[in-house]
């Protein structure tokens, strides 16, 4: 009987498992590295896109400028080929649940985009993405395969401004031109102190506070201080309310209701003695879901249609 002749199989099995740990390494480096990439990449796109929100008050000029300001100061994205700025800006409409691309003189919010060129779901883009290297790759090449030797990350952010509420009182429904209003919430009448809100945002009536709130507002804006006058003065007399749905029509103010908008009033008239008290006003634009004012926030908010 002959006996078979093994000699060389162990090199060539350990060749193999050899083979097959380099793989596992390389696989495990690029993923880690891919991680490490895009962990530092996103805070940064995050941070200049609320850069850029900010800027939108001052119009399409100061979001640049706000831009490339922080890009200067972060080493990140100052890499080449992923440096941040006008190309990368879209502004955008965000009415709380989609994206819609918009003008600088229409916009609430501003997407920053750091991508693959043709990529981008909104805009034409050039190749502004950001480079991880990849270790797996000579092994591949080595084996025959043929493998890019790096990757190119997507890396966006979207931020919107929310607005505060300049006066702690909401319409009931909202119709442009002369009203008369009275309003039930807690006295605060500083937009610094008031949390931003949105499209479908919680605003709370506590019933039985109108004597206190207007107090508070004729305190800063009443007779003695700065009188309201008619034609009122704008900007000083005019304001961002929320506005809550009259539904069920006429039913009791109390609890929550959710904003469906905002409404820039200008007041005329606070009666604080009679009975009813009363503040007169006019409503000189309605529907202003998502206004820009110096009272608004820079948020970020998802943008589905990018994955982010």
């Amino acid at each position: 009987m002959n006996r078979l002749n093994n000699r060389g199989s162990v090199i060539v099995f350990v060749t193999l498992i050899i083979t097959l740990l380099l793989v596992m390494v390389g696989i495990g480096l690029d993923t880690g590295m891919l991680t490490y990439v895009r962990s530092q990449a996103q805070p940064a796109v995050d941070a200049a896109a609320l850069a850029a929100a900010s800027g939108l008050i001052g119009g399409q000029s100061e979001v640049e400028a706000r831009v490339a300001a922080y890009n200067s100061k972060n080493d990140y994205v100052g890499q080449p080929g992923s440096t941040l700025g006008a190309s990368n800006l879209t502004p955008i409409v965000y009415d709380g649940s989609s994206i819609q691309v918009a003008t600088y003189g229409t916009a609430n919010g501003v997407r920053v985009g750091l991508e693959k060129a043709g990529t981008s779901p909104y805009t034409a883009n050039a190749e502004s993405s950001v480079v991880s290297p990849l270790f797996l790759t000579p092994l591949l090449n080595l084996m025959g395969f043929t493998a890019p030797a790096q990757a190119n990350l997507n890396i966006t952010a979207t931020a919107v401004l929310l607005n505060r509420p300049e006066l702690p009182f909401a319409l009931v429904g909202c119709t442009v031109g002369p009203t008369t209003l009275s309003w039930s919430q807690t006295p605060s009448p500083t937009c610094s102190t008031m949390p931003p809100v949105g499209i479908g945002t919680c605003i709370n009536l506590n019933n039985g506070q109108d004597t206190p709130v207007l107090k508070e507002i004729l305190k800063v804006h009443g007779p003695d201080n700065a009188p309201f006058t008619d034609p009122p003065k704008d900007p000083e007399d005019c304001f961002l309310v929320p506005v809550i749905p009259n539904e069920p029509v006429d039913a009791n103010l109390n609890k929550c209701r959710p904003m469906q908008a905002l409404a820039r009033l200008c007041i005329t008239k606070i009666d604080a003695t009679g009975n009813p008290k009363f503040v007169s006003g006019k409503i000189t634009h309605c529907n202003l879901n998502w206004g820009v004012s110096t009272c608004s926030v820079p948020v970020l908010v998802r943008d589905t249609k990018s994955g982010m």
